[in-house]
């Protein structure tokens, strides 16, 4: 699927109904989502919302993104894995709201991003599954034990029980001017 202005709005339209012993309901593989800015609300490259669950996202590439890369407001039993998520702006992954279940499961994906925050919005339960992760800060001044795991550092979210494989920042330019 190519990028258009209503490619946020292609994953958001899937509802709770889930029939017993199916674990996905739509898969969105492949595709590329790039571009989406949106001036308030609404510049996500996947956005699950009202409930969308059973939803699987593998293999996307989502790039330049005004809100965030990833952003689920509710649902649960999604699946979010081996995906490229790179250079939003405000935030890069969103979760929007605290649930008694397992919202999500976030795992294989790389994160690159040279703004923003990392983690925008509620992370304070750990209702969502966060493992095997990239994290890649390409700001000229960030250093890793200053990376910020939702206002955590990477040590106190490790202690949560959430596991990034590898939470990176950017690497000295060797030769580079004034070095």
């Amino acid at each position: 699927m190519a990028c258009s202005p209503t490619a946020t709005a292609d994953l958001e339209r899937h509802g709770r109904d889930l029939h017993p012993g199916q674990t996905t309901r739509h898969a969105h593989r492949h595709n590329l989502w790039h571009d989406i800015a949106a001036i308030k609300y609404g510049g996500w490259g996947i956005y699950f919302d009202e409930g969308s669950s059973g939803i699987l996202a593998e293999n996307n590439l989502v790039y330049r993104t005004t809100h965030g890369g990833f952003h689920q407001h509710y649902g649960e039993t999604n699946i979010v894995r081996n995906n490229i998520f790179a250079f939003a702006r405000d935030h890069q992954i969103q979760r929007s709201r605290e649930e008694p279940h397992i919202s999500f499961s976030f795992s294989n994906n790389i994160v690159l991003f040279d703004q923003g925050v990392l983690l925008g919005s509620t992370w304070k339960s750990n209702r969502f599954v966060m493992d095997a992760n990239i994290y890649w800060d390409m700001r000229p001044e960030a250093k890793p034990d200053q990376m910020k795991f939702a206002g955590a550092t990477l040590d106190q979210w490790r202690q949560r029980g959430l596991r990034p494989t590898f939470a990176r920042c950017r690497p000295a330019v060797h030769g580079a001017k004034g070095k």
